[in-house]
């Protein structure tokens, strides 16, 4: 019977682990691995992520919003016109940076 205690209780672990969901914060929806959304006070969804880590969307400093599909595409956009937004493919072989008023673009 001791040769099996370690796998018993190894397979109790696992079972609680895929039975009992994640404990999510108030402020958040865990789906884990299809979606994860963390949601303010007026349950508007301020960031996710799908796919695990790899599609996401999150706030950045200034109002600025970051989107993407890691670790291929990354878009930066800024609400007010005059800042600069940044796209980036396979970043750092292809960055294209614009205002409005000029652009970049890296290769």
């Amino acid at each position: 019977m001791n040769n099996y205690l370690p796998s018993l209780l190894a397979c109790i672990g696992l079972a609680l682990a895929v039975a009992l969901p994640a404990q999510a914060g108030e402020h958040e929806r865990n789906a884990w691995p299809i979606r994860v959304a963390q949601k303010d006070g007026s349950n508007t969804v301020i960031s996710w992520q799908g796919a695990g880590p790899l599609f996401f969307a999150q706030p950045l400093s200034e109002g600025r919003r970051a989107h993407g599909f890691r670790p291929f595409y990354l878009k930066k956009v800024s609400p007010l016109p005059g800042q600069v937004s940044e796209t980036a493919f396979l970043y750092p072989l292809f960055v294209y940076r614009t205002n409005g008023e000029w652009y970049t673009w890296s290769v």
